[in-house]
């Protein structure tokens, strides 16, 4: 059944998604129950893999759903036992029938040992949740007391953080100072894209933090090498970095270029490395457009490019993160310094009618 009406927001838009991943015993437990304690979460269907290890049964009461309970707060909670797309169909449903009351937001938390990549797809490619809900934000859980060792060899935690915009570093009152500073530093350098905070003494930092205003591409800090001094045409940063089989490449670009280039080569990256891509996002200057051309990749999968009309902090400036593993990032910027820094593009390729006509358009 597809979604109706009371699937979106009080104001007609699609209800925002979060989800919240992280490695078994990283503090998601700790972390959900903060925050669903907080009144701004009130109206929040949280949907988890099993009841108990969210620790909330004694705030719960059942309702006329088998699988959902109803919390004090007005939220709900029910168990993801299967397809993500059913289990939010079912709540849509649920609503409509009037055996559930109206939520405005979904909070998912996803099992420790799960690929949120899968998840993330399906809310933002599936026909039937199409227009109905949208991604807000995509948080992970990193444990402060066993840092990035618990990120080696792990690719589904490795997988977790490249996709994360927000990253909750958790029990940091039982560590020092210092080692949270440097396991902060080197998760912005893994995933340049993340914002992160502190979970002292089980408490999260207030503020909005999943379905708030979305903060600019960069996280807190962009790329940080200097321009290359044989271009003069364009301003180019690139920081490469390698960790924990890790790569990350972030490129600037101070002037426009054209459309093609830049999709000839997401076209080529994407043809010969897309099983080795984790993510990528970025706001395009092209200069067939005034505001940026938002691209995004989760996974080996490219998204629908986007037309934005305001550009992130006033600056008009092309910034790209991408991360991989498998391929490196030097690399993927000797493609990136021989196609689009240069201008140059293949007039064979055909990457996308849709977003070229959108771009002409």
């Amino acid at each position: 059944m597809t979604p109706h009406g009371s699937s979106f927001a009080a104001d007609g838009k699609p209800l925002p998604v979060a989800i919240l991943t992280g490695a078994l015993g990283s503090g998601k437990t700790t972390v959900i129950r903060d925050l669903m304690r907080r009144p701004e979460m009130a109206g929040t269907a949280l949907i988890v893999n099993e009841f108990g290890e969210v620790g909330l049964d004694h705030l719960l009461v059942s309702s006329a759903v088998e699988t959902t309970l109803l919390m004090e707060n007005g939220c709900l909670c029910c168990s993801l036992r299967g397809d993500i797309v059913d289990t939010v169909q079912n709540l849509f449903t649920a609503v409509e029938r009037g055996e559930t009351p109206p939520f405005s937001r979904i909070l998912i938390e996803t099992t420790g040992l799960a690929d949120p990549v899968p998840i993330i797809r399906d809310l933002t490619q599936n026909p039937t949740l199409a227009g109905h809900v949208r991604l807000a934000c995509v948080a992970t859980c990193v444990d402060g007391l066993l840092g990035v060792a618990a990120l080696k060899n792990d690719p589904v935690a490795q997988s977790q953080l490249a996709q994360a915009d927000v990253v909750f570093v958790t029990k940091t009152d039982l560590t020092d100072r210092a080692e949270i500073d440097a396991l902060t530093e080197r998760l912005y350098v893994l995933n340049p894209l993340m914002h992160s905070h502190e979970v002292r003494d089980g408490r999260v930092p207030p503020g909005n933090l999943l379905f708030g205003a979305t903060a600019p591409i960069g996280g807190r800090k962009e790329a940080r090498s200097q321009p290359s001094r044989d271009d003069r045409r364009h301003h180019k940063h690139h920081d490469n970095s390698q960790h924990e089989g890790v790569d990350t490449l972030s490129i600037l670009m101070e002037a426009p270029l054209p459309w093609n280039a830049y999709r000839d080569w997401l076209d080529l990256i994407y043809s010969l490395h897309a099983a080795h891509l984790l993510r990528l996002k970025g706001f395009l200057w092209v200069a067939e457009r005034d505001g940026p051309v938002l691209v995004q990749g989760v996974g080996p999968v490219l998204s629908p490019v986007a037309l934005l009309k305001d550009w992130p902090e006033g600056r008009r400036l092309t910034r790209l993160v991408l991360i991989s593993k498998g391929v490196t990032s030097a690399a993927l910027k000797r493609s990136f310094d021989a196609g689009p820094a240069t201008g140059v593009h293949r007039s064979d390729v055909g990457f996308r009618q849709d977003a070229d006509d959108q771009i002409s358009g």
